[in-house]
């Protein structure tokens, strides 16, 4: 990690679409019959009146636009973004991955890529994707 090249606590705080803790409800569980999560329980949107949401933020994650998508719903979900991590997958970065995309929908893909593996920042962060519902423009 440089701080002195960019990194996600660099980007515009417009560009942060919500704040994201698990810890703020009980356990969720997708089963074929019912669903018990609901993001909404989990998540800060970003809005003057709410409670804070950015890259200031407590809460263990934030997600944020992707300024360079390969297709349409294509996020950045950030652990930890105050810690400035390198782009190093960790144990709770990857429960914290797991968790959202279990919380945003039972289709999201997560994905990780480190330097090594063509990531473009060295910052600690997760891929999200929503398949099927179409391509960038």
């Amino acid at each position: 990690f440089d701080p002195s090249k960019f990194h996600f606590g660099k980007v515009a705080t417009d560009e942060v679409l919500l704040c994201f803790n698990p810890r703020q409800e009980t356990a969720c569980q997708h089963t074929a019959t019912m669903n018990t999560c609901h993001l909404p329980k989990y998540a800060s949107v970003q809005d003057t009146d709410a409670e804070a949401c950015g890259l200031d933020t407590g809460d263990p994650a934030i997600i944020i636009v992707n300024a360079k998508p390969v297709c349409r719903n294509h996020i950045v979900i950030v652990p930890f973004v105050r810690e400035e991590m390198p782009q190093v997958l960790t144990e709770e970065a990857l429960v914290l991955g797991l968790a959202f995309s279990m919380r945003a929908s039972p289709r999201m893909w997560l994905s990780f890529n480190s330097v090594g593996a063509g990531a473009s920042v060295n910052h600690l962060h997760l891929q999200g994707f929503f398949p099927g519902l179409g391509n960038a423009r």
